[in-house]
């Protein structure tokens, strides 16, 4: 949804804005401080479905505006990643990355 400024008065725009009472409206662009002219991404389905969909947005906003050199590379060590994720429909854990992994249960809630 755009961010959009009529009569001195910000409201969202959008084919989701019409389905968002003007309350909640305002409530969205004041916790945001949303400007007039932002973008303002929502997604809901599953969690990982709405991850994956907004980190391909981020991505393709950052490649767009030339946010970062992709000559560069910036290596980092990341620990505890989420290396399974929870299958509902089968009721058990799933490698989310690397089969040879086994999870960090001090981090697990079940």
């Amino acid at each position: 949804m755009k961010v959009v400024e009529e009569n001195d008065v910000l409201k969202l725009d959008g084919s989701a804005a019409k389905y968002l009472s003007t309350d909640i409206q305002m409530s969205i662009i004041r916790e945001l401080d949303a400007k007039a002219g932002y973008t303002i991404f929502i997604a809901a389905d599953q969690f990982k479905t709405c991850n994956d969909a907004l980190c391909n947005v981020r991505k393709e906003v950052a490649k767009k505006l030339k946010l970062y050199d992709e000559n560069d590379f910036a290596f980092c060590w990341i620990y505890d990643f989420p290396l399974f994720e929870w299958n509902p429909e089968d009721q058990k854990w799933d490698a989310a990355h690397h089969i040879f992994t086994m999870p960090n249960m001090s981090i697990l809630i079940i």
